[in-house]
């Protein structure tokens, strides 16, 4: 699920960016949720990660603290998460670069321009290793690197991931969500499950141990090539099991 911040010290200005986020992901099925934070230091003080963060160019504008400020501090932190600035002033734009920000929007926001800029924030994510799958009648964003092992049963799957939610039921095939997934990293060890290489413990000749405990198998005739693939994935990647 998508995680986007809102920053403005303006309740009313906080409440437009997340109707017309509901209304953008409503018209999608997508879900996400949101924070709010009226100043910066509630922002840079917070224990929560971004995915995008909304962010006020005007911020705290009594004690000269303006949201280029805040984003500094956050790629001081090496927070590299997209920043979408919002201003009533059309000329500070250029500032904006300083940050390396995604995108600039002129209050109040206009909802053709606000739909191209979260279009392109989606389109970024597909560079990212992430997959879009329908889960519920809702379209749920994926991000690969944290699928530990797919198990597929009949015309269903069970998408182990390494977050709090643990497992994803998935009304597709194991073959179907296979094809989704970046080629490097991910292989088909037996005909019911696809491992992330990337959370291998160790494998024998008739399973794999994965780094939280789990096990799966892993065919006869595919333990060569699984062998010769980790291999090369250790080496390319610097795990060694």
């Amino acid at each position: 699920m998508l995680r986007i911040a809102v920053c403005d010290d303006m309740e009313v200005m906080r409440r437009e960016v997340v109707r017309a986020l509901k209304e953008y992901f409503m018209s999608r099925a997508m879900e996400f949720t949101y924070y709010e934070f009226a100043n910066g230091p509630e922002l840079l003080h917070s224990d929560k990660e971004f995915d995008l963060i909304f962010m006020d160019y005007q911020l705290e504008e009594n004690t000269g603290r303006n949201g280029i400020a805040v984003a500094h501090r956050l790629r001081e932190k090496s927070i590299d998460v997209p920043i979408i600035f919002l201003s009533s002033f059309p000329n500070v734009v250029f500032a904006s670069f300083e940050v390396n920000a995604f995108r600039f929007l002129v209050k109040p926001i206009n909802p053709v321009k606000f739909k191209k800029a979260m279009d392109d924030f989606l389109k970024t994510l597909e560079n990212e290793e992430v997959i879009i799958l329908r889960i519920e009648g809702v379209n749920q964003i994926i991000n690969a690197r944290e699928i530990i092992f797919l198990e597929g049963d009949g015309k269903y799957c069970i998408i182990n991931v390494d977050t709090k939610q643990k497992e994803i039921h998935c009304h597709d095939t194991l073959s179907a969500i296979e094809e989704k997934l970046p080629q490097a990293g991910f292989f088909r060890s037996h005909r019911s499950f696809v491992v992330n290489m990337k959370y291998v413990s160790s494998y024998d000749n008739n399973e794999i141990t994965l780094t939280n405990g789990a096990t799966i198998y892993i065919s006869r005739k595919k333990y060569s090539s699984f062998h010769k693939a980790y291999i090369e994935y250790s080496k390319r990647y610097g795990y060694s099991g």
